[in-house]
């Protein structure tokens, strides 16, 4: 597996923030996905203690999702989480794991 396992970056009342320079996620108590973070709100976070007063919708995918389609869905500066059945998050994977993995395929499996 590519996926990084999330780091716990902060915890307060609002839930938990899980990711590093790249992005990351706000949890709630049951560690499901409620928001995304970019690195920019990432390090304000890690230098403040404060959650940005807006978060941005998470980007998230099933854990089967094929590569070619977590790679399709992938923002600047926001890691794409890898979420469970119930919604809860098992992993990231940012640009380096990504086209990584992507880079290590043969040519007739990086395409649709």
């Amino acid at each position: 597996s590519v996926m990084k396992a999330p780091a716990v970056l902060w915890r307060g009342s609002a839930g938990i923030v899980v990711g590093g320079p790249e992005g990351g996620f706000l949890l709630d108590q049951e560690e499901q996905v409620v928001a995304g973070l970019d690195g920019a709100e990432i390090a304000r976070l890690q230098e403040t203690g404060t959650l940005p007063a807006e978060q941005a919708a998470p980007i998230c995918v099933p854990e089967a999702t094929k590569l070619i389609d977590v790679a399709r869905c992938y923002r600047a500066d926001r890691s794409v989480g890898v979420i469970d059945e119930a919604g809860r998050l098992v992993g990231l994977l940012g640009a380096e794991q990504i086209l990584a993995r992507i880079a290590n395929l043969p040519v007739q499996e990086r395409e649709p």
